[in-house]
């Protein structure tokens, strides 16, 4: 698959951007696509679906699946993301779980990491008899 190279009008366009930021700031940029609306709506939906049918509440689902299923995912993509929860090392696993309300897993997926979320979720849920929404593409 052949790759689009950036040209010097969106490298110029990124440069502005940039130069109106007020200082300090940080940025991160990343190859890939970010992740889509529909993906993280779909997402959501999942976790309060889940919540009903584990008589768990949503919140509890999400970080579950954040740390379970999407930290995995980032931590083969990123060393860096791997060096920060090492620091969690010494949490008992509910203290992890409690803790990804802080820590951003979804929210810095591209496209195909949060595809790959969805497809742990689906992965651990639908075998326990789990009934979860399925996107128009996907039936």
């Amino acid at each position: 698959m052949m790759r689009a190279a950036l040209t010097a009008q969106d490298a110029g366009r990124l440069a502005e951007w940039v130069e109106g930021l007020p200082v300090p700031f940080t940025l991160t940029m990343r190859e890939g696509k970010v992740r889509s609306l529909s993906q993280n709506a779909l997402l959501h939906k999942w976790f309060g679906e889940i919540a009903k049918q584990t008589h768990s509440t949503a919140d509890q689902v999400k970080r579950e699946c954040k740390f379970y299923q999407g930290c995995p995912i980032l931590m083969a993509d990123d060393p860096q993301f791997v060096a920060f929860l090492s620091h969690l090392k010494s949490l008992t696993i509910e203290q992890k779980i409690a803790a990804m309300d802080y820590i951003s897993v979804t929210s810095v997926m591209n496209t195909k990491q949060l595809s790959a979320m969805c497809d742990a979720v689906e992965a651990k849920y639908l075998p326990q008899g789990i009934r979860l929404s399925q996107p128009e593409d996907k039936q």
